[in-house]
């Protein structure tokens, strides 16, 4: 079985980011593994919303998996810049 993760926030309410991402990509029989840059109370194009940064909680995510052999296909599709900071903590993992 495939294995992707994925790097987007998570929107509580909306349909986007991980919340629609994850249930497609597992309909699909790949493992889906989320990693949430951002909780947010509901997507931006609502006149208001409240945001919880999760840079230091995906670096220690990260960091725990160096722990066991994972082999992902990497999403990068949004989360360019994160990727870049990411590359870092992940050169041991086989990206296809």
């Amino acid at each position: 079985m495939k294995r992707i993760l994925t790097i987007q926030d998570y929107s509580a309410r909306g349909r986007c980011s991980l919340t629609v991402a994850l249930p497609i990509l597992s309909a699909c029989e790949i493992e889906t593994i989320g990693l949430p840059t951002a909780v947010l109370s509901n997507h931006t194009a609502f006149a208001s919303f409240t945001y919880h940064d999760l840079t230091s909680e995906r670096l220690k995510s990260v960091e725990n998996w160096k722990n066991y052999n994972h082999h992902f296909v990497l999403d990068i599709s949004q989360n360019l810049l994160f990727f870049l900071v990411l590359v870092q903590y992940i050169q041991h993992f086989q990206i296809i």
